[in-house]
This record gives C-alpha cells, sequence and structure tokens, in this order.
C-alpha cells in the first residue's frame, strides 16, 4: 500500500540521485522526472483497503458496544474503562 509520501520516501531509500537530498527537494525531482501521477501510483488500491478496515473496525465496534456496557454495567462509573 502506498501513498505519495510513502513514494518519495522509498525513493530517497533507494534511488542513489535523491539519496541524502530533502523531502521537497526529492518529491520535485520525481515529479519532474516521472510526473505527479507517480505519486499517486498505488493510492486507489490503499483507499479501498482502508475503507475495508474502517468498515470492519466500526463494524465490529458496534457489534460488541453493547457486551462491553452489560459487562461493565456493575462496575461505578469512575472505574469504567470507556463509556
Amino acid at each position: 500500500w502506498t501513498v505519495p509520501i510513502d513514494v518519495v520516501k522509498t525513493r530517497m531509500q533507494t534511488d542513489s540521485d535523491l539519496r541524502g537530498s530533502d523531502l521537497v527537494r526529492a518529491t520535485t525531482t520525481i515529479v519532474r522526472n516521472d510526473g505527479p501521477q507517480t505519486l499517486f501510483a498505488g493510492l486507489g488500491s490503499t483507499l479501498i483497503g482502508y475503507a475495508i478496515q474502517g468498515s470492519f473496525k466500526y463494524g465490529f465496534y458496534e457489534v460488541f458496544k453493547p457486551i462491553a456496557a452489560q459487562d461493565l454495567a456493575g462496575i461505578a462509573p469512575n472505574q469504567a474503562l470507556f463509556p
């Protein structure tokens, strides 16, 4: 999964011409040489993965929230782990 900052970081680590450059200089060099679309090459799959992860995370949260609330019903409010 890649986002633009990961593309620049990886290229700074692997491209000898970019090694030792700062983030802005490396980004401008990549955009100038390969075009701006290079920074967004893997963004689609990243966003799909984030959407799937988020749907599971919040879906399971809604399922387990009543179970956790029931378990915490006997605990005083100042001792609760979460609201």
